[in-house]
C-alpha cells in the first residue's frame, strides 16, 4: 500500500512538472479542477502570448490550428530562447534582414549607410546621410528626391564641351588646352590656338608661339 501511494505521488508530481525545453518562470501553474464531472489534475501550461505554435498543445499534439499560424521562417518548433539568438530577432521567428545587426532581444539595427523599411534594410541614396532609423537627407549642396530616392544637385547642370570641364560658373578648358578664336564653344590644343592666330610654329618647352 505504502509503495502504491509512493508511485501514484511521484506520478503526481511528474505532471505538475514544466517541461525541459521551458524555463519554470515562463510557464503558468494550473490549480486541479474539475471540467464536466472529471477531475482535471493540476499542470503548468506556457504562458498566453497571443501565438498559438508555442503552446503545448502544439508542440506535443501538434494541435497548432492553421498553417500560417507556424512562422515562415522555420519549419520547425522553435522555443522562445531559440527566437531570440542571433538568427532572429523576436519571438515570431522573425529572421534578421540583410545589413543589420541584432540590437538586443527585441531589435536589430540596419548598418551604416542603410535605413529601415518593411522589415527590411535598404542602402542610401548617392550623396545623402542617415537621419535616424528610418530616414535620410542630403547633403549639402543636394535637394531630396523622395519620390524617385534619390539626391540632385543644386548646381546647374552644363553639358561642357570636349576637353573643358565645369567649375562654379562655367565650362574652363582643361590645361593645355585654349578657347578656340574661331568657335569660341570648343577647346583647341595650343598649337591650333596658335595657327589661328596666324603663327606658324608652338613651342610647348616655352609655351609660346612664334613664325
Amino acid at each position: 500500500m505504502f509503495l502504491s501511494v509512493l508511485i501514484l505521488t511521484i506520478s503526481a508530481f511528474a505532471v505538475v512538472q514544466a517541461r525541459s525545453y521551458r524555463t519554470k518562470s515562463s510557464d503558468v501553474y494550473v490549480h486541479g479542477y474539475y471540467r464536466n464531472g472529471t477531475y482535471v489534475s493540476p499542470y503548468y501550461r506556457s504562458a498566453p502570448n497571443g501565438i498559438i505554435w508555442d503552446n503545448y498543445s502544439c508542440i506535443d499534439d501538434g494541435k497548432c490550428g492553421t498553417s500560417t499560424s507556424i512562422p515562415s521562417s522555420t519549419s520547425t518548433y522553435k522555443s522562445s530562447s531559440d527566437c531570440l539568438s542571433t538568427e532572429y530577432w523576436d519571438t515570431t521567428c522573425k529572421s534578421i534582414p540583410a545589413n543589420a545587426t541584432k540590437d538586443g532581444l527585441y531589435s536589430y539595427n540596419c548598418n551604416d549607410n542603410y535605413i529601415k523599411n518593411n522589415n527590411a534594410c535598404i542602402a542610401l541614396p548617392a550623396n545623402a546621410i542617415k537621419y535616424g532609423d528610418y530616414f535620410w537627407v542630403c547633403n549639402t549642396g543636394y535637394s531630396a528626391d523622395y519620390v524617385n530616392n534619390k539626391c540632385t544637385s543644386n548646381e546647374p547642370q552644363y553639358t561642357c564641351p570636349a576637353n573643358s570641364t565645369y567649375k562654379t560658373d562655367g565650362c574652363y578648358c582643361n590645361k593645355n588646352y585654349a578657347v578656340s578664336t574661331l568657335d569660341p564653344s570648343k577647346c583647341v590644343t595650343y598649337k591650333q590656338w596658335c595657327i589661328e592666330h596666324g603663327y606658324k610654329y608652338y613651342s610647348s618647352v616655352k609655351n609660346q608661339c612664334s613664325f
